[in-house]
């Protein structure tokens, strides 16, 4: 009589060399290839997208401060300029 096995739910077939492998195990018993490889190379590739987007937007808030104190810098020398010559002109009609 022909034995009947149940499907196993603790296993899966190793990526490599399609045997089946346990769905805790680090390394194939098989082969020896790194069952865990693809999760981390997806897991670093989403922290380098997650850095990328961090550093864009930190990148546009400095960007826009920086040319908002550029603004400022050059309206503060406007109004330098304009008291200034306000200044000599008070002093002309002085002397």
């Amino acid at each position: 009589m022909a034995k009947i096995l149940k499907p196993n739910n603790n296993l899966k077939p190793c990526k490599s060399c399609h045997e089946m492998i346990s769905k805790t195990a680090k390394t194939c018993p098989h082969c020896g290839d790194d069952a865990e490889s693809n999760i981390k190379i997806v897991m670093g590739i989403i922290g380098i997208i997650i850095f990328i987007i961090i550093w864009i937007i930190i990148k546009s808030m400095t960007s826009q401060f920086e040319q908002d104190i550029q603004n400022n810098i050059k309206a503060y020398e406007n109004q330098a300029k304009t008291m200034q010559k306000k200044a000599k002109e008070d002093y002309k009609k002085m002397f």
